[in-house]
C-alpha cells in the first residue's frame, strides 16, 4: 500500500493504506514532511510486526511505482 495524501473535514492528511490519518497544515512543507515521516514510521511498525504484501500482484507493482513518484516529487 502506498503512502498517499487526502483531505477530509479536518483538512489535508497523509495516510498509509487505510490506517491513521496524519493531518498537516496546508502549504506548510515542514508540516507535510512531518506527517509523511509519521506515516512512514507507522508503515515500518506494521511491517515489523509481520505484515507482508503480495508484491507480485499487478496492482501492487503499480502502487509501488506511484509511491516512488510520490517520494521523489512530493
Amino acid at each position: 500500500m502506498p503512502i498517499h495524501t487526502g483531505r477530509d473535514s479536518k483538512g489535508p492528511f497523509v495516510q498509509w493504506g487505510h490506517q491513521k490519518k496524519y493531518h498537516y497544515k496546508a502549504g506548510d512543507k515542514k508540516s507535510l514532511a512531518a506527517a509523511k515521516a509519521r506515516a512512514k514510521k507507522q508503515m515500518s511498525a506494521i511491517f515489523a510486526s509481520g505484515y507482508h504484501e503480495n508484491v507480485e500482484h499487478p496492482l501492487k507493482k503499480f502502487n509501488l511505482l506511484i509511491e516512488e513518484i510520490f517520494e521523489k516529487y512530493i
